[in-house]
């Protein structure tokens, strides 16, 4: 949530950065979870991929309901 944040916080706000940082937040999340496979120990999973994801989808949703409540 906070890397979705930080991509958003400094562009002025349009939807179509809304979905690059979406996506920027899922591939974050799946490199994340691909180097947790090297790792002994640890084991990259589909559901912290998908728990990742939501989480950024919903700050997305919150962040562009506070613009919008602003402009």
């Amino acid at each position: 949530q906070c890397f979705f944040i930080l991509m958003t916080h400094t562009v002025q706000m349009r939807f179509y950065i809304l979905i690059y940082a979406f996506i920027m937040t899922f591939l974050y999340a799946c490199s994340d979870e691909a180097h947790q496979l090297l790792v002994s120990g640890r084991a990259g999973q589909l559901s912290d991929v998908l728990i990742d994801t939501c989480g950024g989808m919903t700050a997305d949703l919150l962040y562009y309901i506070y613009f919008k409540r602003r402009t």
